[in-house]
């Protein structure tokens, strides 16, 4: 009998220490220097949050998303092209705060890269979990790439609107 209940409680399931979402995105173009040629845009992406007993947890944030607009030529004073972005990639880490059962913010930044480049980049964002055990939530964030080059010093900015499962 002692062996019986050694093995029912071996088998008890520990809590997960990361929890992992697939988000799908839509994003609206605030500011860039070619902004008809990336007006708007979707993606998706995947985020980690690192389970901690404070309410301060690491987050790692993969995205990628397709832009798309007009895709006009822009020329710089010397007649060089400036390129659109077709495709922008990020991996971004930082930290996230739950301000409540249903109510986060995250606060990330890494790398992005798009048009054989990389650049800095940083994302604020809040989020509200629509249901009691966290598998669906709605994001929003703003996402800002220090775009600093030899054609010019203006950044690409743009707001994401999410839709995230829980994966596990």
């Amino acid at each position: 009998m002692p062996a019986l209940l050694a093995t029912i409680s071996s088998l008890a399931q520990k809590k997960r220490k990361v929890s992992a979402y697939i988000s799908f995105n839509v994003n609206a173009t605030q500011y860039d220097r070619t902004i008809t040629n990336n007006a708007t845009g979707f993606g998706a992406g995947l985020q980690l949050y690192i389970r901690t007993k404070s309410r301060i947890q690491p987050v790692v944030d993969i995205s990628a998303d397709v832009f798309g607009g007009t895709k006009e030529l822009y020329l710089d004073e010397h007649n060089n092209p400036i390129y659109a972005k077709n495709a922008v990639s990020t991996v971004f880490a930082g930290a996230g705060y739950q301000s409540s059962r249903q109510w986060f913010a995250t606060l990330t930044a890494g790398p992005a890269f798009f048009n054989s480049h990389t650049y800095a980049g940083i994302k604020p964002l809040f989020g509200y979990y629509l249901l009691k055990g966290r598998q669906l939530a709605l994001k929003a964030a703003f996402t800002n790439i220090f775009q600093r080059d030899a054609t010019s010093n203006q950044s690409f900015g743009y707001w994401n609107f999410y839709v995230a499962v829980k994966l596990f």
